[in-house]
């Protein structure tokens, strides 16, 4: 059932509590799999833009993963951090990250292309109609749009877009306190 652009997690098909233990939501494994794959890259940044109503995009955080350490800095600040992202894992304290998932459609070129998933993503107590772009080459996310109910809530905007890169050349160990 759709409310407002959401499922209705009474009726999502969303992960089962096992033993008091939440399993992934089976229609997710895809997407599962891609940010697993994601997060075990050695070196990853994603950029959240705010994706304004009018297609402009405006950088609001920017973390990377660098081997074993993650690093994060908002888009007003020169100052990096060391971070404990814990950004590897499918399910979270109240259950699966990623419900319902469903194929929208894929845009190949050759080898290279993209495979574009429809989800809600659910980190508590905050919860999203998502947009997942996976490359088909390394089957790794390229993208991911989040759209709020409201701009009060995770973000002061209402539609969050991630973008990764994995270009190792690209991706340097920030300055963290002078180092």
């Amino acid at each position: 059932m759709q409310n407002g652009g959401l499922v209705d997690s009474s009726q999502a098909a969303h992960g089962q509590r096992n033993n008091d233990v939440f399993e992934e939501d089976i229609s997710c494994k895809r997407v599962n799999d891609a940010f697993g794959a994601t997060w075990r890259s050695s070196r990853v940044a994603m950029i959240t833009f705010n994706a304004k109503p009018d297609g402009t995009l405006k950088p609001h955080y920017e973390l990377r993963k660098i081997g074993d350490h993650e690093y994060g800095k908002y888009a007003f600040s020169t100052k990096w951090l060391r971070i404990g992202y814990g950004s590897a894992g499918s399910v979270g304290q109240r259950g699966p990250i990623w419900n319902a998932c469903h194929l929208i459609g894929s845009d190949h070129d050759g080898d290279e292309g993209e495979i574009h998933y429809g989800a809600i993503w659910r980190s508590f107590p905050y919860e999203a109609a998502a947009d997942i772009w996976i490359t088909t080459g390394d089957d790794r996310v390229h993208k991911v749009r989040r759209q709020f109910q409201d701009d009060r809530w995770k973000f002061p905007f209402a539609t969050a877009l991630d973008v990764f890169s994995y270009d190792s050349a690209q991706i340097e160990v920030p300055y963290v306190d002078g180092r």
